[in-house]
């Protein structure tokens, strides 16, 4: 998703890129064909770019959880390849990580709290984060993301649908996101790119709400019966307590102060989605 959009506004600006896709049947004529799940050293030859931006990973908490081994291959071996091949080629680095790096036990962790992953996710983004800052001479910038929502998000246009036609939703309300929309998130990934600050930057919304608050607002925004939401818990989809910390929000100060980027508040980002759904209904 985050991939897709940053090409989609790079070529918009005129930017020449190289997208890599490790599905061959949809890769562009000037698309490459890689996956990282494959061994390093049997690679194509990488293009030559002054800056390279990793969005691919294995994502998914519960994936990473219940295969680690391939998981591991994406997240943390091909990470420490792609850094490699990057420095060799004097490329810069950016790299997208996740607020899962911490254990979520305070609000707007400050970038420079030692890592403490709870899940298997969490931890293997932390070691290709220690990885990238342990290569001697590597130009790079991480970049922390908290939930990222599109205005076509699928969980949440889910329950607009549902809460419409008077059915009930169960989201967790033992879950917590700080949310930024896609196009804050673009907006930032241009500005690293463009200005290569280096070290790390936090991009996350200003306030934890939980996924069940977040269908309340949507339910009393489309004056739909409030009885409809119903209490669900993480547990019950076998997310563990590591899985579901209390807080997800990191401490934004650099970004504020070095970019003219301002997220916005988790309401005003669902009101927008809302928005959207309405105007293409």
């Amino acid at each position: 998703m985050i991939g897709a959009a940053l090409g989609e506004r790079l070529r918009a600006d005129g930017v020449n890129l190289r997208c890599t896709t490790r599905r061959e049947d949809r890769a562009g004529a000037d698309d490459l064909h890689l996956d990282l799940e494959a061994d390093p050293a049997g690679w194509p030859e990488l293009p030559e770019a002054p800056v390279w931006v990793i969005c691919a990973a294995v994502a998914r908490i519960a994936d990473c959880r219940n295969d680690p081994a391939h998981s591991h291959a994406v997240n943390v071996r091909a990470v420490e390849a792609l850094a490699g091949h990057a420095h060799s080629k004097g490329a810069h680095m950016v790299f997208l990580s996740t607020d899962k790096v911490f254990d979520g036990a305070q609000p707007h962790t400050p970038a420079t709290t030692p890592t403490c992953p709870g899940s298997v996710y969490g931890r293997q983004k932390a070691q290709a984060e220690a990885a990238i800052a342990a290569y001697a001479g590597l130009s790079y910038v991480i970049v922390r993301l908290t939930k990222v929502l599109s205005r076509t998000d699928k969980l949440l246009t889910g329950w607009i649908e549902n809460l419409s036609q008077g059915k009930p939703v169960t989201p967790f309300s033992d879950m917590t996101m700080a949310p930024v929309s896609l196009e804050n998130v673009v907006d930032a990934l241009v500005w690293a790119i463009r200005t290569i600050p280096g070290g790390i930057v936090q991009i996350s919304g200003p306030r934890d709400i939980t996924y069940e608050q977040a269908a309340r607002h949507l339910a009393t925004r489309i004056h739909a019966d409030m009885g409809l939401v119903q209490s669900g818990f993480a547990a019950s989809a076998g997310l563990s307590a590591d899985e579901t910390p209390p807080f997800t929000s990191l401490d934004t100060t650099r970004l504020y102060a070095e970019s003219s980027i301002r997220i916005a508040d988790a309401y005003d980002l669902i009101d927008d989605i809302l928005a959207a759904r309405t105007q293409h209904a």
